[in-house]
């Protein structure tokens, strides 16, 4: 077991494992990109995020982030999730034992992977860059707050309230 031709069969065949895992999560990561990618192909989606108008905060279920203001009290946010599947996609390596050293993992080899590094941050990019749209999206509801708050009743009594209707005449009159 220790003679050096051994040795070197068992950093060949770590090499192997190691070179196979870094192209299974890679592409792995690479069909995660692809299906958060609003670009995408529509027939895809993986997940949904509802905006749910609850007085006095829009919210998003999921929520998009930890710190949204009037977010859900279950479960984790939209980057939550993402980032959980990423470590859960990676961590993969951590349940291969290298042959040439057993206690060890292939953990370090993908972590130290440019490619796999480039495409969990190009992921994460894209969830921060999709979460700024859905916030803009939201913003355009904020010049309607007044009517998703109290509905049509109240400004409609007040279109109606006598005052209202004196001011109206008097207007058209000038």
């Amino acid at each position: 077991r220790g003679a050096p031709s051994w040795r070197s069969y068992q950093l060949h065949l770590d090499g192997i494992l190691a070179r196979g895992l870094i192209a299974a999560i890679t592409t792995a990561l690479q069909e995660l990109l692809c299906v958060i990618d609003p670009t995408g192909d529509p027939a895809r989606p993986l997940l949904e995020v509802s905006l749910v108008l609850r007085p006095p905060h829009l919210v998003f279920v999921p929520s998009l982030s930890e710190d949204d203001i009037g977010g859900t009290a279950r479960g984790p946010s939209l980057a939550g999730w993402v980032d959980s599947w990423i470590a859960r996609i990676t961590g993969i390596a951590q349940r291969v034992a290298r042959l040439d050293w057993p206690a060890a993992d292939f953990a370090g080899d993908v972590a130290q992977d440019a490619k796999v590094r480039a495409l969990a941050e190009s992921i994460r990019t894209r969830v921060a860059d999709n979460r700024m749209a859905l916030r803009a999206f939201a913003s355009s509801y904020a010049a309607y707050q007044e009517l998703w708050m109290f509905g049509e009743e109240p400004r409609m009594a007040d279109a109606l309230s006598p005052h209202a209707r004196e001011q109206s005449s008097a207007q058209t009159e000038q």
